[in-house]
């Protein structure tokens, strides 16, 4: 719901909950980082790369959860992605230097590589 409220201007159906200007504050850079807004994470170039992929439009913005989550809402493609992993709710094992969740080893802990495939996926069928 958060999320298409965010592509909707804050508008679902005939209530508005907020305004363009509430989005753009939340979403605006901040200034001691600008891969951050407030509670987003923006697509910020190399530094976003592990978390917007490829193919992410600079407008993206986004946020992960420690437990395996990420939504990435882009407003130039209209496009909201939510992964839920649950990766925290994996066995423990045992590192050469540390413990680790064996979720963190899933491919879909790799939130850059998953949202690229799905990018890459939408252009496959646009194209057909």
């Amino acid at each position: 719901m958060l999320a298409n409220l965010m592509l909707s201007e804050g508008r679902c159906g005939d209530r508005q909950f907020f305004d363009q200007g509430v989005i753009d504050h939340f979403v605006a850079a901040s200034e001691e980082n600008p891969a951050f807004g407030i509670g987003w994470q923006r697509a910020a170039g190399e530094r976003s790369h592990w978390t917007f992929g490829d193919h992410a439009s600079p407008k993206a913005f986004g946020h992960v959860g420690w437990t395996g989550t990420l939504t990435v809402i882009d407003p130039q493609y209209d496009l909201v992605i939510v992964l839920l992993t649950n990766q925290k709710h994996s066995p423990v094992q045992e590192g050469r230097r540390r413990l680790y969740f064996e979720g963190d080893r899933f491919p879909t802990s790799r939130f850059g590589q998953t949202v690229t495939r799905i990018y890459e996926a939408l252009e496959d069928v646009q194209a057909d």
